[in-house]
């Protein structure tokens, strides 16, 4: 018994390890492929959808473009942008995508029926050996049954497909015509914008080309009658020679009488006008002093002699400011003569700053405070200085002296939070309490805001005339001759191009100037009250401060650089001009305040 049990036991068991051995590894290939085909054939179905979305879209391009004249604005899914599309480009479009979804339904069929023909021809080595012969039949009819199931899923499939392709199709028609009109509106505002932008820029191209051409002419002009003038005055002295040698032998009370004649006459010359200055002068009468001196330089602007007596003649009448003008042109015109400047010195340190004036002073309107800024009395060089470097722009020649009066200054350009807190509206594009307000005009700011803040207040703010602007910006009295304001760095006291990421930037984020004023080299460009001129050379004690006859004015000043411009607009020195009723996103102002009497007041100090 055990003989026959231990030989018939040997002899079946490899066999059926062999066997059962094949079966496993035929079982775990044929799993392997059907879940490679099962991917496939969902692959395939996706593509196939996404297919028949871009179908229906090109569809509705054609039916749109033959309603039409012409290319037009379609949204381009793919690429998530507006493109131009013609009739021909459409169609070309719909005839590939038919292809690939010919194409895909094949690749589709063709995975179905290799999933089915593997279903059939590997089932047989999932089952026993043993049991395979018993349940062929079986496992054929399982297989036909599935063919008939999976023959009737696919039909159930293709129609889901159709169906949901139709409603896909409507969907995506309302959504394309919808997203496409709100595009095509949104592209023709931005289109509507550009167009705008670029038609302002060019007009305040061609008005400041105009500006600078009536600029241009009213200098030729200028020259011309300078021209005249100094030929006139020459005749009359050339003919006045003689005459001249002749009165100098007579006695001084006969020569006044003598130049006296010749001015009635219509002969006196710039020599003969001095010459009548000058006596007056010796005898203490500095108002006909005055007088003649201011005919002598008529047509003589450069008459080097004049202006020394006649500076002395002003300061004896107590005209201090005006005393201090023309020794300005004196040493302009005598650059040697230390005398000259000793004595200027003195004069401005009489000319000192009001001592109980405040540093600052804080004021709220609306629960908004602002602090505005003290600038002492002082004189400076305004213009083209040498630390502005030989880029310096024509408009900012020549360099000139100038000497202003004590006033005050807002340490920020004007924020939102003020504008609002004052005019309950914000018109800024960048909106921020604590950024700059811009996108207001001259007008906006003159006619609508001070007036209004005036009014809350009972002060008399104002916009700070460019030489006010200037002279602060450089640091006033305790300036240390930088390029920027503050600093010979600019990306230590400016949002500019370099820094900004095209947007300004909440006020005191950069250091303070001297004087503890902010942002004067950037963030927003900064309204001035002056109507634009060029500059004269001569120098100007508080000029533009008659600003009520400035008002009508068609071209502003404006100061200071931006986020928008680069560094070199960023320069202390800098200037431009913009037309009175233009507002964009890069300009905004700060205010101003008097601090002291008026100029007349000064005068007669």
């Amino acid at each position: 018994m055990n003989m026959d049990s231990s030989t018939s036991t040997p002899s079946a068991t490899p066999e059926g390890n062999n066997d059962a051995s094949k079966t496993t590894r035929t079982a775990i290939i044929f799993i392997v492929v059907a879940i490679v085909l099962i991917v496939a054939i969902a692959f395939c179905a996706f593509w196939l959808h996404r297919v028949n979305d871009r179908l229906v879209q090109a569809e509705e391009r054609i039916e749109i473009l033959t309603t039409t004249s012409g290319p037009i604005p379609c949204w381009d899914i793919t690429n998530d942008q507006v493109r131009l599309m013609t009739i021909d480009a459409a169609q070309r479009e719909y005839d590939a995508y038919i292809d690939s979804q010919s194409n895909l339904l094949t690749i589709f069929t063709i995975l179905i029926t290799v999933m089915v023909a593997l279903l059939g021809m590997g089932a047989p080595y999932l089952i026993n050996k043993e049991q395979g012969d018993a349940n062929k039949k079986e496992l054929g009819e399982a297989v036909k049954k599935q063919e008939e199931e999976l023959k009737n899923k696919e039909e159930e499939l293709k129609n889901k497909i159709d169906a949901e392709i139709k409603t896909q199709e409507e969907g995506l028609k309302e959504r394309l015509n919808t997203e496409t009109e709100g595009k095509i509106k949104e592209a023709k505002k931005q289109i509507d914008e550009k167009i705008t932008e670029i038609g302002t820029e060019a007009k305040s191209k061609s008005d400041k080309m105009g500006v600078e051409m009536e600029s241009a002419k009213k200098r030729i002009e200028k020259i011309e009658r300078d021209v005249t003038g100094i030929i006139e005055d020459l005749r009359k002295r050339q003919e006045n020679f003689d005459k001249n040698r002749e009165i100098e032998s007579k006695s001084p009370d006969e020569q006044v009488k003598e130049w006296k004649k010749m001015e009635e006459e219509g002969r006196a010359d710039s020599d003969t006008y001095f010459k009548l200055g000058k006596h007056y002068f010796d005898n203490n009468d500095y108002g006909k002093a005055n007088d003649y001196f201011g005919k002598a330089v008529k047509n003589r602007d450069n008459y080097a002699e004049v202006y020394p007596l006649w500076a002395e003649a002003l300061e004896k009448q107590g005209q201090l400011a005006k005393a201090w003008e023309k020794r300005e042109k004196a040493i302009i015109l005598n650059p040697n003569d230390q005398d000259l400047k000793n004595t200027q010195a003195k004069l401005v340190s009489i000319l000192t700053s009001d001592s109980s004036l405040q540093e600052t002073e804080t004021i709220e309107v609306g629960g908004v405070k602002f602090d505005m800024k003290l600038v002492r009395k002082g004189a400076f060089t305004m213009g083209a200085t040498p630390e502005q470097g030989k880029e310096s722009f024509v408009y900012e020649k020549p360099a000139h002296r100038v000497l202003l009066n004590d006033y005050y200054i807002g340490d920020t350009a004007v924020t939102q939070a003020l504008w609002n807190a004052v005019m309950g509206e914000n018109p800024s594009f960048f909106k921020g309490d604590s950024r700059p307000v811009e996108c207001v005009s001259w007008d906006d700011v003159t006619q609508r805001f001070i007036p209004e803040l005036n009014r809350r207040t009972g002060r008399k703010f104002r916009l700070p005339t460019e030489a006010e602007w200037e002279y602060a910006a450089r640091g006033g009295n305790k300036s240390k001759g930088y390029k920027y304001s503050g600093s010979d760095d600019i990306d230590e006291v400016a949002w500019y191009d370099g820094n900004s990421n095209d947007e300004t930037h909440p006020v005191k984020g950069k250091k303070p100037n001297e004087l503890g004023l902010y942002d004067m080299s950037g963030n927003v460009r900064e309204w001035c009250q002056d109507e634009y001129r060029d500059y004269s050379g001569d120098p100007q004690v508080n000029p533009e401060r008659d600003i009520e006859d400035k008002v009508g004015g068609l071209h502003r000043i404006c100061r200071g650089g931006g986020w928008y411009f680069d560094a070199w607009y960023s320069r202390v020195a800098h200037r431009t001009f913009i037309i009175h009723d233009h507002s964009n996103r890069i300009l905004g102002f700060r205010l101003a305040l008097d601090a002291s009497l008026p100029q007349e007041e000064v005068n007669k100090a």
